[in-house]
């Protein structure tokens, strides 16, 4: 992690430069929540060290950003081309969160037992539902 060090002019360098940091909004990158709760905390901090409510002042976050590449998959999360082969969940770029991933993953799981079952299993297992 990085940290400043204050310079001989009074001004404060990061020890963490570009590109290896990036100046960003956090709340462009996080929930409203998490921005409040660092608000939060640097306004109690500066009871402690009042520098850090200065404008030089600055805020390392990680920023994990990751988004997979969306793959063409068929309406049933069937990978064309490969047999018996299904791609679900957020690794697939067509869902975000856990109610659709695990949808994709029911979806799915339908689409095998019918092909490989003939779709007795299918009716018999998912029928009652």
């Amino acid at each position: 992690m990085g940290r400043r060090l204050k310079a001989v002019d009074g001004s404060y360098a990061p020890t963490l430069p570009p590109p290896e940091s990036r100046e960003v909004d956090l709340t462009y990158v996080f929930p409203e929540r998490i921005v409040s709760a660092i608000r939060e905390l640097v306004t109690r901090l500066a009871d402690f060290a009042p520098s850090i409510l200065s404008r030089e002042a600055m805020v390392y976050a990680p920023a994990v950003q990751w988004v997979m590449p969306r793959l063409k998959l068929d309406r049933h999360f069937a990978v064309p081309r490969a047999q018996r082969a299904w791609c679900i969940g957020d690794a697939t770029g067509t869902t975000a969160g856990v109610l659709p991933a695990a949808v994709s993953g029911i979806v799915a799981a339908r689409d095998a037992l019918t092909q490989m079952k003939g779709g007795e299993i299918q009716d018999r297992i998912w029928g009652e539902l």
